[in-house]
């Protein structure tokens, strides 16, 4: 029997971020480029100095390979390997917590009563995959109790987010009508006020139980959103505004966001645990938010120049 002929190669794109882009990057890439059969074909700028692209021909089984040859010459550097078709994405579903927002913001409420190390410590394991999700925020739940709910609002105003974060969520509903939505593990007072921050299209969080005191009653209401109920936001927002699920894009940092992140075309590892890192090529651990606009092909002159914070 006469082997399988090879695939044909299709036009493909490295994507390279850094801040600032080392000047020894492009000849490392062409270095991979050639141990791979492979050879430059153009490059362009998207962001001078900052984010390059650079074309080449390759089979769609090089891309990992070609990846991971690229992670080890290019130490500090964020890079996507992808065809040059269908960059642009219509639909970005984001995590918050780590994400979108700086921090976990469970970690801060239990701040208030003097326990986050205990609910840091089952976050951070809840995280890398080591605990069941919706166990863990049940029993990191329980220790919120007699919180006052009006110290959510507070909590809210004062959170961080990561830089270029609204610009992303921007841009692509600017530039490619794109859904956005924000999925989050997180609650339901902090997350629409993220959700109104960024101009996300909708959000969906998990809703905590109060006492007629105004208090949190240490309950949250079932089900939880873990990482099927994101998977079932993912595929609903798909579905419902007819979107091909080649044009689709999620982005988070945890164990919970990985059946969404394996879904999307794009999935993307923003400063992932361990886990999630492992289970996507497409990651940034390096840069900002508007790295994954650079993935897409955005050239810094498209970008919306909305403020940072």
């Amino acid at each position: 029997m006469s082997a399988l002929p090879p695939k044909p190669r299709t036009p493909h794109v490295i994507t390279l971020v850094a801040q600032p882009l080392p000047t020894s990057t492009l000849e490392r890439a062409k270095t991979c480029l050639q141990a791979h059969g492979s050879s430059v074909q153009g490059e362009k700028w998207l962001s001078q100095g900052r984010a390059l692209d650079v074309y080449c021909d390759l089979r769609s089984e090089q891309a990992e390979p070609l990846t991971e040859a690229l992670w080890s010459a290019l130490p500090g550097v964020d890079l996507a390997v992808m065809p040059q078709r269908n960059r642009r994405k219509r639909l970005i579903c984001a995590d918050m917590d780590s994400t979108i927002v700086v921090g976990e913001t469970i970690e801060f409420m239990a701040e208030v009563l003097g326990v986050r190390e205990k609910v840091a410590e089952i976050t951070e394991r809840a995280m890398r995959g080591e605990l069941d999700f919706t166990q863990a925020l049940v029993e990191r739940v329980r220790m919120l109790r007699d919180l006052p709910a009006e110290r959510l609002s507070d909590i809210a105003a004062s959170l961080q987010y990561h830089r270029g974060g609204r610009r992303l969520i921007a841009t692509m509903k600017k530039q490619a009508n794109a859904l956005a939505v924000l999925v989050s593990g997180g609650f339901e007072p902090i997350a629409e006020v993220v959700r109104e921050h960024h101009d996300f299209d909708r959000q969906v969080s998990n809703v905590l139980g109060t006492t007629g005191e105004g208090n949190l009653s240490g309950t949250v209401h079932l089900p939880v959103v873990d990482g099927d109920r994101k998977l079932e936001i993912f595929q609903s927002s798909i579905h419902d505004h007819r979107i091909p699920a080649n044009l689709t894009m999620a982005i988070g940092d945890g164990a919970n966001d990985l059946p969404m992140i394996r879904a999307a075309s794009l999935g993307i590892a923003y400063k992932g645990k361990p886990l999630v890192r492992q289970a996507t090529r497409f990651q940034i651990n390096h840069t900002d938010l508007m790295t994954a606009l650079y993935y897409q092909g955005y050239e810094d002159s498209e970008i919306e120049r909305v403020d940072w914070s």
